[in-house]
């Protein structure tokens, strides 16, 4: 027996497939499916956060393949984050890679992980450990279709602008 419901991506209410809209939002199903990335990316630019919803269905302007491979070379510093336009969980991911690259060469130089900077370096090494966890989660999330884009409809007209 197949999936007959809706799972709204803004809401998350599950409404009946031969219903065009969400019953409780309202989300137009038909149209959310031409939601794209580069709108959403467009929209987060210019602070409208709330144009902007995350799907786990890739739009059609981004190819799962290729966040994939950027996840799995480059997700340690973000870049599958970058290109999706998610520039605050890129942003964190490159700080990630930066505390364990300090803690790296803390460690190598043979210093010890006790006083105040030992300390310091012992809480940057845990939040590289986190980053790392993150990043082996997202390659994961993006197999298993989990992960989420940010997409957003186009305006209709300039009038929705406020021009």
């Amino acid at each position: 027996m197949g999936k007959n419901y809706n799972k709204c991506p803004r809401c998350g209410n599950k409404t009946a497939s031969n219903f065009p809209k969400c019953g409780v939002c309202g989300l137009n199903f038909k149209k959310f499916a031409t939601a794209t990335n580069s709108e959403a990316k467009s929209a987060i630019r210019m602070g409208e956060r709330e144009r902007v919803l995350y799907s786990t269905t890739p739009p059609y302007d981004i190819n799962k393949t290729n966040v994939l491979i950027m996840a799995i070379f480059g997700g340690w510093c973000g870049i599958h984050y970058f290109s999706i336009g998610r520039f605050l969980k890129g942003i964190f991911q490159i700080i990630g890679f930066i505390f364990g690259m300090i803690y790296c060469v803390y460690r190598m130089n043979g210093n010890s992980l006790n006083g105040f900077i030992g300390n310091l370096v012992l809480v940057l090494g845990i939040i590289w450990v986190i980053t790392i966890l993150l990043w082996i989660t997202d390659i994961v999330k993006i197999i298993f279709n989990k992960f989420k884009y940010p997409v957003s409809l186009p305006y209709s007209n300039k009038n929705e602008k406020g021009e």
